[in-house]
C-alpha cells in the first residue's frame, strides 16, 4: 500500500512537467479563443501558426474552417488530411466527409488523397468507398471493383451504388437485371 502512495506522488510530481502539445501551444489557445466567440476569420492566422508546429487539433479546425468558408479547398485538404494522419479522430472524421463530397472533383483523385484512402482502404469500409467514387471518373473498373470488394462486408452504399451501376448500365457496366435482382437480395 505504501508503494501506492510514493507512486502517485511520483505520478503528481511528474505529469505536470509532461509537455502536451496542443494544451500548451499559445497559438492554439488564441485560436480556440476566437474560434469559440465565432470569429473564425481571426482565429485562421492563429490555427495557421499552431498547425505548422504539428498540432493535430489546429490543423484538423483549420482545415474545417478553409473547407466550410470555401475559400481554399486545396488547403482545407491538406490540413484535414495532416490531421487524420496524426491520427487526430475527429480529423479522421471530417477528412472522409471531407472526401465524401469533394470525391468527383480534381482534388479528389489527387495522388495524396487516394495513397490516404488505399492506405485506410484496409480497415475501414468507408475509406474503400470514398476510394471508389474517387476513380469513377477515370478509371471506372477499378471502381466497380472496390464496390464489388465492399459486398463482402455488405457494405450498404455499394450494394445500392452497385444497383445504379447495373440497372442503368454506368461505369462502362452492361445492364444486368439478373445481377439488380441479387443484389437488391442483399439488402433484405
Amino acid at each position: 500500500m505504501k508503494w501506492i502512495k510514493s507512486l502517485f506522488i511520483c505520478a503528481l510530481l511528474i505529469v505536470p512537467s509532461i509537455n502536451v502539445s496542443w494544451a500548451d501551444n499559445e497559438s492554439y489557445e488564441k485560436g480556440m479563443s476566437l474560434y469559440n466567440r465565432g470569429d473564425w476569420i481571426g482565429a485562421i492566422s492563429y490555427f495557421e501558426k499552431a498547425a505548422e508546429e504539428g498540432v493535430a487539433e489546429a490543423q484538423r479546425r483549420l482545415g474545417y474552417i478553409l473547407w466550410k468558408g470555401g475559400s481554399d479547398l486545396t488547403q482545407a485538404e491538406r490540413w484535414l488530411r495532416s490531421a487524420a494522419t496524426a491520427n487526430d479522430s475527429e480529423g479522421i472524421i471530417f477528412y472522409k466527409s471531407f472526401l465524401f463530397e469533394y470525391s468527383a472533383t480534381e482534388l479528389g483523385r489527387s495522388e495524396p488523397v487516394r495513397n490516404w484512402l488505399h492506405q485506410r482502404a484496409d480497415q475501414e469500409a468507408s475509406s474503400k468507398f470514398i476510394l471508389a467514387q474517387t476513380y469513377e471518373a477515370d478509371d471506372a473498373s477499378t471502381a466497380v471493383a472496390l464496390y464489388e470488394e465492399l459486398l463482402t462486408d455488405r457494405y450498404v452504399d455499394a450494394v445500392r451504388r452497385l444497383i445504379r451501376v447495373y440497372r442503368y448500365g454506368e461505369l462502362g457496366q452492361a445492364v444486368d437485371l439478373d445481377r439488380v435482382e441479387q443484389l437488391q437480395g442483399l439488402l433484405k
